[in-house]
Protein backbone atom coordinates (compact mmCIF):
# COMPACT_ATOMS: atom_id res chain seq x y z
CA UNK A 1 0.00 0.00 0.00
CA UNK A 2 2.71 2.17 -0.58
CA UNK A 3 5.03 4.09 1.68
CA UNK A 4 2.13 5.52 3.44
CA UNK A 5 1.24 1.92 5.38
CA UNK A 6 4.79 1.10 5.98
CA UNK A 7 4.78 2.89 9.25
CA UNK A 8 6.44 2.90 12.53
CA UNK A 9 3.62 4.27 14.36
CA UNK A 10 -0.02 5.31 13.01
CA UNK A 11 -2.39 6.66 15.32
CA UNK A 12 -1.32 5.14 18.06
CA UNK A 13 -0.93 1.34 16.66
CA UNK A 14 2.55 0.14 16.21
CA UNK A 15 3.45 -1.87 13.07
CA UNK A 16 5.49 -2.14 10.09
CA UNK A 17 8.65 -0.10 9.38
CA UNK A 18 9.55 3.63 9.32
CA UNK A 19 9.22 5.66 5.96
CA UNK A 20 12.74 5.52 5.21
CA UNK A 21 14.88 4.74 8.63
CA UNK A 22 17.14 7.81 8.80
CA UNK A 23 19.67 8.24 11.42
CA UNK A 24 19.58 12.38 11.21
CA UNK A 25 19.42 14.12 14.50
CA UNK A 26 16.08 15.63 13.09
CA UNK A 27 12.88 15.07 14.52
CA UNK A 28 11.21 12.68 13.04
CA UNK A 29 8.44 14.19 10.41
CA UNK A 30 5.89 11.59 10.43
CA UNK A 31 3.10 11.37 12.09
CA UNK A 32 -0.24 13.20 13.57
CA UNK A 33 -3.26 12.33 13.77
CA UNK A 34 -6.48 11.09 11.78
CA UNK A 35 -4.42 9.36 8.59
CA UNK A 36 -0.91 10.03 9.97
CA UNK A 37 2.45 8.11 11.35
CA UNK A 38 5.24 9.33 13.83
CA UNK A 39 8.65 7.94 13.05
CA UNK A 40 8.14 8.33 9.32
CA UNK A 41 11.93 9.64 8.13
CA UNK A 42 13.92 10.99 11.41
CA UNK A 43 15.39 9.64 13.96
CA UNK A 44 15.59 10.31 17.91
CA UNK A 45 17.50 13.63 19.40
CA UNK A 46 17.45 16.89 17.71
CA UNK A 47 13.99 18.67 19.66
CA UNK A 48 15.06 21.51 21.99
CA UNK A 49 14.02 20.34 25.28
CA UNK A 50 11.62 23.37 26.00
CA UNK A 51 10.40 26.12 24.51
CA UNK A 52 10.30 27.47 20.50
CA UNK A 53 7.16 25.39 19.70
CA UNK A 54 5.12 27.65 17.88
CA UNK A 55 7.96 28.87 15.58
CA UNK A 56 7.31 28.17 11.87
CA UNK A 57 9.93 27.70 9.14
CA UNK A 58 11.75 30.57 7.40
CA UNK A 59 10.79 30.73 3.97
CA UNK A 60 12.86 27.42 3.12
CA UNK A 61 9.59 25.10 3.43
CA UNK A 62 7.32 24.29 0.25
CA UNK A 63 5.62 26.88 -0.90
CA UNK A 64 1.87 27.24 -1.60
CA UNK A 65 -0.29 25.78 -4.25
CA UNK A 66 -1.94 22.83 -5.04
CA UNK A 67 -4.53 22.03 -2.53
CA UNK A 68 -7.87 23.18 -2.45
CA UNK A 69 -8.80 26.30 -0.75
CA UNK A 70 -5.04 28.29 -1.46
CA UNK A 71 -4.47 30.81 -3.52
CA UNK A 72 -1.20 31.11 -5.10
CA UNK A 73 1.05 32.90 -7.08
CA UNK A 74 0.73 37.03 -6.29
CA UNK A 75 -0.57 37.96 -2.78
CA UNK A 76 -4.53 37.78 -2.18
CA UNK A 77 -5.70 41.21 -2.18
CA UNK A 78 -7.59 40.29 1.23
CA UNK A 79 -11.46 39.18 1.23
CA UNK A 80 -14.10 37.91 3.11
CA UNK A 81 -15.31 34.15 4.38
CA UNK A 82 -11.91 32.89 2.46
CA UNK A 83 -9.81 34.59 0.57
CA UNK A 84 -6.29 35.69 1.01
CA UNK A 85 -5.66 37.49 3.28
CA UNK A 86 -3.05 41.03 2.00
CA UNK A 87 0.58 40.06 1.47
CA UNK A 88 -0.55 36.60 0.73
CA UNK A 89 0.16 34.98 4.50
CA UNK A 90 -2.91 35.51 7.01
CA UNK A 91 -6.06 33.86 6.27
CA UNK A 92 -9.29 35.62 6.85
CA UNK A 93 -12.44 34.20 7.90
CA UNK A 94 -10.94 30.82 8.52
CA UNK A 95 -9.70 30.47 5.09
CA UNK A 96 -5.91 29.47 3.75
CA UNK A 97 -3.95 31.66 2.09
CA UNK A 98 -0.49 30.76 0.54
CA UNK A 99 0.28 33.62 -1.57
CA UNK A 100 3.48 32.18 -3.14
CA UNK A 101 5.88 32.53 -0.40
CA UNK A 102 7.51 35.11 1.37
CA UNK A 103 6.88 38.85 0.69
CA UNK A 104 10.20 40.46 -0.33
CA UNK A 105 12.95 40.77 2.13
CA UNK A 106 13.11 37.20 2.78
CA UNK A 107 10.39 37.00 5.91
CA UNK A 108 6.38 37.80 4.61
CA UNK A 109 3.95 39.36 7.76
CA UNK A 110 1.18 38.51 8.90
CA UNK A 111 -1.24 40.65 6.86
CA UNK A 112 -1.16 43.04 9.82
CA UNK A 113 -5.02 43.80 10.39
CA UNK A 114 -6.22 42.01 7.81
CA UNK A 115 -7.45 39.22 10.57
CA UNK A 116 -9.93 41.13 11.73
CA UNK A 117 -11.59 41.37 8.12
CA UNK A 118 -12.71 38.11 8.43
CA UNK A 119 -14.63 38.81 11.47
CA UNK A 120 -18.35 37.77 10.78
CA UNK A 121 -17.38 37.01 6.78
CA UNK A 122 -19.54 34.20 7.06
CA UNK A 123 -22.57 32.84 8.11
CA UNK A 124 -21.70 31.67 12.50
CA UNK A 125 -24.07 28.73 11.82
CA UNK A 126 -21.57 26.99 9.50
CA UNK A 127 -18.94 27.53 11.92
CA UNK A 128 -21.69 26.09 14.56
CA UNK A 129 -22.76 23.12 11.80
CA UNK A 130 -19.29 22.33 10.95
CA UNK A 131 -18.32 21.72 14.91
CA UNK A 132 -20.74 19.74 15.22
CA UNK A 133 -20.22 17.46 12.40
CA UNK A 134 -16.41 17.28 13.06
CA UNK A 135 -17.28 16.05 16.72
CA UNK A 136 -20.21 13.47 15.68
CA UNK A 137 -17.06 12.05 12.82
CA UNK A 138 -14.08 12.10 15.09
CA UNK A 139 -16.33 10.95 18.02
CA UNK A 140 -18.24 7.83 15.76
CA UNK A 141 -14.98 6.99 14.26
CA UNK A 142 -12.43 7.09 16.74
CA UNK A 143 -14.32 6.64 19.70
CA UNK A 144 -16.78 4.63 18.97
CA UNK A 145 -14.85 2.30 16.25
CA UNK A 146 -17.43 2.76 13.26
CA UNK A 147 -15.34 2.35 10.46
CA UNK A 148 -18.73 3.52 8.86
CA UNK A 149 -18.42 6.69 9.57
CA UNK A 150 -15.81 7.08 6.90
CA UNK A 151 -18.81 6.90 4.29
CA UNK A 152 -20.56 9.21 6.42
CA UNK A 153 -18.75 11.93 6.59
CA UNK A 154 -15.83 12.19 4.26
CA UNK A 155 -15.13 13.00 0.90
CA UNK A 156 -12.82 13.09 -2.23
CA UNK A 157 -10.99 14.70 -2.68
CA UNK A 158 -9.66 14.26 1.25
CA UNK A 159 -6.76 16.12 0.93
CA UNK A 160 -3.71 14.67 3.06
CA UNK A 161 -1.17 17.78 4.34
CA UNK A 162 0.28 15.10 6.86
CA UNK A 163 3.66 14.32 5.22
CA UNK A 164 3.11 10.26 5.01
CA UNK A 165 -0.64 9.83 3.68
CA UNK A 166 -1.56 9.56 0.88
CA UNK A 167 -4.71 11.80 -0.51
CA UNK A 168 -8.21 10.21 -1.04
CA UNK A 169 -10.87 8.48 0.88
CA UNK A 170 -9.96 5.45 -0.25
CA UNK A 171 -6.45 5.29 1.11
CA UNK A 172 -8.17 7.19 4.29
CA UNK A 173 -10.20 3.44 4.66
CA UNK A 174 -7.53 1.72 4.20
CA UNK A 175 -5.11 3.04 6.88
CA UNK A 176 -8.06 3.61 9.67
CA UNK A 177 -9.19 -0.33 8.94
CA UNK A 178 -5.58 -1.21 10.22
CA UNK A 179 -5.91 0.88 13.04
CA UNK A 180 -9.02 1.83 14.83
CA UNK A 181 -10.25 -1.46 15.67
CA UNK A 182 -7.21 -2.18 17.68
CA UNK A 183 -7.97 -2.84 20.88
CA UNK A 184 -4.78 -0.39 21.78
CA UNK A 185 -6.11 2.10 20.20
CA UNK A 186 -8.27 4.90 22.02
CA UNK A 187 -8.96 8.50 21.67
CA UNK A 188 -9.77 11.61 23.30
CA UNK A 189 -11.14 14.40 21.95
CA UNK A 190 -10.40 17.48 23.86
CA UNK A 191 -10.91 20.79 22.03
CA UNK A 192 -12.77 21.85 18.87
CA UNK A 193 -12.72 25.63 17.19
CA UNK A 194 -14.48 25.94 13.70
CA UNK A 195 -14.59 29.20 11.40
CA UNK A 196 -16.57 29.14 8.45
CA UNK A 197 -15.16 26.02 6.19
CA UNK A 198 -12.24 25.48 8.70
CA UNK A 199 -12.18 23.64 11.90
CA UNK A 200 -9.07 22.41 14.34
CA UNK A 201 -9.69 19.90 17.09
CA UNK A 202 -7.27 19.01 19.69
CA UNK A 203 -7.35 15.45 20.83
CA UNK A 204 -5.07 12.99 22.54
CA UNK A 205 -3.98 9.40 20.26
CA UNK A 206 -2.93 6.52 22.20
CA UNK A 207 0.36 5.98 21.69
CA UNK A 208 1.42 9.68 19.59
CA UNK A 209 -0.59 11.88 22.35
CA UNK A 210 -1.79 15.03 22.03
CA UNK A 211 -2.16 16.23 17.90
CA UNK A 212 -4.32 19.09 16.52
CA UNK A 213 -6.28 17.94 13.52
CA UNK A 214 -7.37 20.83 10.89
CA UNK A 215 -9.90 19.85 8.54
CA UNK A 216 -11.99 21.51 5.47
CA UNK A 217 -15.43 20.99 5.05
CA UNK A 218 -17.61 21.34 2.32
CA UNK A 219 -21.35 20.51 2.39
CA UNK A 220 -20.85 18.36 5.57
CA UNK A 221 -18.46 16.70 4.88
CA UNK A 222 -14.43 16.82 5.84
CA UNK A 223 -12.04 17.27 2.73
CA UNK A 224 -8.85 18.29 3.74
CA UNK A 225 -6.74 17.26 6.31
CA UNK A 226 -3.71 19.02 8.57
CA UNK A 227 -2.12 18.04 11.17
CA UNK A 228 1.02 18.35 14.02
CA UNK A 229 3.22 15.62 14.72
CA UNK A 230 3.20 12.80 16.94
CA UNK A 231 4.53 13.62 20.96
CA UNK A 232 5.26 17.02 19.99
CA UNK A 233 2.47 19.21 21.77
CA UNK A 234 2.99 21.32 24.78
CA UNK A 235 0.29 19.76 27.88
CA UNK A 236 -3.22 20.12 27.13
CA UNK A 237 -4.85 21.32 30.56
CA UNK A 238 -7.04 24.48 31.02
CA UNK A 239 -10.49 25.42 29.63
CA UNK A 240 -12.03 23.70 26.58
CA UNK A 241 -15.11 25.66 25.07
CA UNK A 242 -14.52 28.50 23.48
CA UNK A 243 -17.37 31.81 25.25
CA UNK A 244 -17.95 35.06 23.59
CA UNK A 245 -18.80 34.63 20.23
CA UNK A 246 -18.79 38.64 20.06
CA UNK A 247 -15.39 38.70 20.76
CA UNK A 248 -13.83 36.64 17.48
CA UNK A 249 -12.99 39.47 15.54
CA UNK A 250 -10.91 40.93 18.60
CA UNK A 251 -9.08 37.93 19.62
CA UNK A 252 -8.10 37.14 16.04
CA UNK A 253 -6.66 41.04 16.42
CA UNK A 254 -4.81 40.38 19.13
CA UNK A 255 -3.35 36.98 18.23
CA UNK A 256 -2.10 38.20 14.45
CA UNK A 257 -0.80 41.42 16.60
CA UNK A 258 1.62 38.84 18.66
CA UNK A 259 2.68 36.94 15.66
CA UNK A 260 2.80 40.38 13.36
CA UNK A 261 5.52 41.28 16.22
CA UNK A 262 7.24 38.23 16.29
CA UNK A 263 7.82 38.11 12.83
CA UNK A 264 9.27 42.04 12.93
CA UNK A 265 11.39 40.95 15.77
CA UNK A 266 9.42 43.54 18.24
CA UNK A 267 9.57 41.02 21.07
CA UNK A 268 9.08 43.68 23.50
CA UNK A 269 5.44 44.48 21.76
CA UNK A 270 4.50 40.85 21.62
CA UNK A 271 5.50 39.93 24.95
CA UNK A 272 3.53 42.91 26.05
CA UNK A 273 0.44 41.41 24.50
CA UNK A 274 0.55 38.50 27.27
CA UNK A 275 -1.34 39.05 30.26
CA UNK A 276 0.06 39.30 33.98
CA UNK A 277 -1.35 36.59 34.94
CA UNK A 278 -0.91 34.53 31.73
CA UNK A 279 -0.42 30.77 31.71
CA UNK A 280 1.80 28.52 29.15
CA UNK A 281 1.43 24.76 28.50
CA UNK A 282 5.05 24.64 26.93
CA UNK A 283 7.83 25.04 29.60
CA UNK A 284 10.40 27.78 28.35
CA UNK A 285 8.15 29.32 25.75
CA UNK A 286 9.12 32.77 26.62
CA UNK A 287 12.33 31.89 26.70
CA UNK A 288 12.30 30.32 23.26
CA UNK A 289 11.02 33.41 21.35
CA UNK A 290 13.17 35.62 23.10
CA UNK A 291 16.22 34.15 21.48
CA UNK A 292 17.62 33.65 18.30
CA UNK A 293 16.72 30.39 17.60
CA UNK A 294 13.38 31.34 16.70
CA UNK A 295 11.86 32.71 13.88
CA UNK A 296 8.27 33.52 12.76
CA UNK A 297 7.59 34.00 9.19
CA UNK A 298 4.65 33.37 7.60
CA UNK A 299 1.10 32.40 9.75
CA UNK A 300 -1.10 30.36 7.06
CA UNK A 301 -4.20 29.31 8.56
CA UNK A 302 -6.29 30.98 11.24
CA UNK A 303 -9.04 29.85 13.00
CA UNK A 304 -10.98 32.55 15.68
CA UNK A 305 -13.86 30.89 17.50
CA UNK A 306 -14.77 33.75 20.45
CA UNK A 307 -11.91 33.72 22.94
CA UNK A 308 -10.05 30.86 21.45
CA UNK A 309 -7.65 31.76 18.10
CA UNK A 310 -5.80 28.91 16.49
CA UNK A 311 -2.78 29.35 14.17
CA UNK A 312 -0.74 27.41 11.61
CA UNK A 313 2.47 29.35 11.40
CA UNK A 314 6.06 28.79 9.56
CA UNK A 315 9.49 29.54 10.05
CA UNK A 316 12.48 28.25 11.72
CA UNK A 317 13.56 26.48 15.03
CA UNK A 318 17.20 26.38 15.51
CA UNK A 319 17.72 26.67 12.18
CA UNK A 320 15.40 23.99 11.20
CA UNK A 321 12.30 24.90 9.08
CA UNK A 322 9.35 23.77 10.91
CA UNK A 323 5.37 24.37 10.66
CA UNK A 324 3.79 25.57 14.42
CA UNK A 325 0.18 24.72 15.34
CA UNK A 326 -0.59 27.80 18.06
CA UNK A 327 -3.24 28.05 20.19
CA UNK A 328 -4.33 30.83 22.17
CA UNK A 329 -7.29 32.09 24.56
CA UNK A 330 -7.85 35.74 24.61
CA UNK A 331 -9.33 37.86 27.35
CA UNK A 332 -9.78 41.72 27.67
CA UNK A 333 -7.33 42.44 25.05
CA UNK A 334 -4.63 40.00 25.84
CA UNK A 335 -3.42 36.53 25.40
CA UNK A 336 -3.98 34.75 28.74
CA UNK A 337 -3.04 31.72 27.80
CA UNK A 338 -1.42 29.55 24.97
CA UNK A 339 -0.83 26.11 23.59
CA UNK A 340 1.03 24.66 20.94
CA UNK A 341 2.59 21.65 18.79
CA UNK A 342 4.96 21.21 15.87
CA UNK A 343 6.24 19.59 12.80
CA UNK A 344 9.57 19.79 10.98
CA UNK A 345 8.84 20.79 7.35
CA UNK A 346 9.32 17.85 4.79
CA UNK A 347 11.54 17.61 1.98
CA UNK A 348 8.70 15.51 0.05
CA UNK A 349 5.28 14.16 1.08
CA UNK A 350 3.58 11.33 -0.35
CA UNK A 351 0.53 13.11 -1.55
CA UNK A 352 2.63 15.93 -2.80
CA UNK A 353 1.36 18.85 -0.96
CA UNK A 354 2.97 20.55 1.53
CA UNK A 355 2.40 20.50 5.07
CA UNK A 356 0.60 24.08 5.00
Amino acid sequence: MRCALALGVLAGLTFGVGCSGSESSEPSTGGGGTGGASGGSGGSGGVPAGGGGTAASGGTAPAGGGSAGQTGGAPGAGGSGGSAATGGSVATGGSSAMGGGPAAGGSSATGGAAGAAGAGACDPSLAATNKATVNAALDALFVDKQLSAIDQYWADPYLQHNPIAVSGVDAFRDIMGLVVPSASFSYERLRTFTECDLAVVQGRYSGTGVIFDMFRLSDGKLIEHWDSDANQASDAGGPTEATNPEQTGASRAVALGFLTDLVADDLASALGRLATDYVEHREGFAEAISSDNVSYTTVHHVIADGNFVFTLSEGTLQGTPYGFYDLFRIDAGQIVEHWDSRRVVPATTESGLDIF
